[in-house]
């Protein structure tokens, strides 16, 4: 800990990976520069400007991933998609709720929307629905959450580590029945 030769503002230095690194503490209190300090060597909290934490970022929730792919994705889709996307993440926010981590999605929770759609328990006409439509409005979930886990958020940050939904099993359509007419 030094104080800056110009400026007079405190500087940290530190190795890390062999690389000498510093970092201004923007202050020219000297106990408040060392406690800090210490704080860093310790382990305890990195230091920052003023001798405040940034503060954590809000956890990611069902709700805000939906909004974020509604103003940056869905735009640039044609109409029909638009339409699609907007009836299918109403419906998955009314079953998942808004509150809901998007990392915490398990087989169970897939199981039981399949089961629930197919009923027509949820979903926009309230009918009973093919496999089809279910593989259809699992496809876009699957699509924002792939999408999720390759944007960053305003500091850099996966907004989802990786798409708990990957690998699970599509309801499949059973092929409908050909009629030969060339008998």
């Amino acid at each position: 800990m030094f104080p800056d030769p110009k400026t007079g503002l405190y500087q940290m230095e530190w190795r890390e990976d062999g690389r000498r690194l510093t970092r201004s503490l923007k202050h020219r209190d000297w106990r408040r520069a060392k406690r800090q300090a210490d704080e860093f060597a310790a382990g305890y909290a990195n230091p920052e400007p003023n001798g405040r934490k940034e503060a954590e970022p809000e956890p990611l929730t069902l709700g805000m991933l939906s909004d974020i792919y509604g103003e940056e994705v869905t735009p640039t889709k044609r109409p029909r998609s638009r339409y699609h996307d907007r009836a299918a993440m109403r419906m998955f926010l009314r079953f998942f709720a808004r509150r809901r981590d998007p990392a915490t999605f398990s087989q169970r929770d897939w199981d039981r929307f399949i089961r629930v759609r197919r009923a027509g328990r949820i979903g926009p006409s309230g009918k009973p629905v093919t496999n089809r439509m279910v593989q259809y409005d699992l496809t876009f979930l699957i699509a924002v959450f792939n999408w999720a886990a390759r944007s960053r958020d305003e500091h850099g940050r996966p907004l989802l580590v990786s798409n708990p939904l990957k690998g699970l099993k599509m309801p499949k359509a059973k092929n409908p029945t050909r009629v030969n007419h060339a008998a």
